[in-house]
């Protein structure tokens, strides 16, 4: 009689299930019938299982950082074909917590923070705030805002949703000069830790998140499978050049809530 898997390993198999399927489904589509094009599906499959290691099994909400690279690499990892000249960060933070960012503005053209409920993909996202840099800089450039659920004092106050246990903020800054222009300079910091906010994480909680980085690997498949045919059957064909209607912009647009304004400033 053959023993029960553990939970452990029932995850990990459900995770390397997903990628063998994965794979198999994006092989034996008609657009992989040329080498080049095999050898093109078998990179965005490991470009996704990157990506959804550092988004969903990696992070330490009570103990955030702006990455620079966790998501996209000019080169090496462009799934969300994310624009040249941005350069992006990333923070993923929990939504019963209290963060300070703070920094300097820099000199590039434009820089905002982009709060989203969950991330592009998920079943659930939500987009909740656009946070324009510029109005929250004094005259000697610096700049800090406060992230919470509850109203802070001072006017740089922005809320996130305190039901959420995977805010994403995202900031996109906008480069012109890449000789002459200073970039951003940002850091945060939780202002108080749970006492349940371990560093070490938990079987359990690997567990779960393992299972959540098979699950987004397994939506954004879905949907480079679908987008690249509707594209092609929108401009005619191949080879031809059409105009994206903004309504194909992805899950997250569709399920996009109303945008929350930022408080003050």
């Amino acid at each position: 009689m053959v023993a029960p898997l553990s939970d452990t390993e029932a995850a990990w198999e459900e995770y390397l299930a997903t990628l063998r399927d994965c794979r198999a489904r994006l092989l034996a589509h008609e657009r992989c019938r040329e080498k080049g094009d095999l050898a093109r599906a078998l990179y965005d499959i490991q470009m996704l299982a990157t990506t959804g290691f550092n988004l969903y099994v990696a992070p330490r909400r009570s103990h955030p950082s702006f990455y620079i690279h966790p998501v996209f690499m000019p080169f090496e990892i462009t799934w969300g074909q994310p624009c040249p000249d941005f350069m992006y960060r990333w923070a993923i933070v929990d939504g019963r917590n209290s963060y300070r960012v703070w920094g300097i503005r820099g000199t590039t053209r434009w820089a905002e923070i982009q709060v989203l409920n969950g991330f592009w993909g998920d079943p659930a996202m939500s987009h909740v705030a656009n946070v324009d840099l510029d109005p929250h800089t004094g005259p000697d450039g610096r700049f800090e805002l406060i992230f919470s659920p509850d109203p802070q004092p001072g006017g740089h106050w922005i809320e996130i949703p305190r039901d959420a246990r995977n805010v994403f903020l995202q900031s996109r800054e906008a480069w012109w000069d890449w000789e002459q222009d200073i970039g951003l300079q940002m850091r945060i910091e939780p202002l108080e830790i749970r006492s349940e906010d371990e560093w070490a994480l938990s079987e359990e909680e690997m567990n779960r998140r393992i299972r959540e980085a098979g699950r987004w690997i397994a939506r954004n498949t879905d949907f480079n499978i679908n987008q690249v045919g509707k594209i092609i059957d929108h401009a005619g064909g191949r080879n031809a050049f059409a105009v994206t209607p903004s309504r194909w912009s992805g899950t997250a647009r569709r399920s996009a809530g109303t945008p929350t304004r930022s408080r003050g400033g």
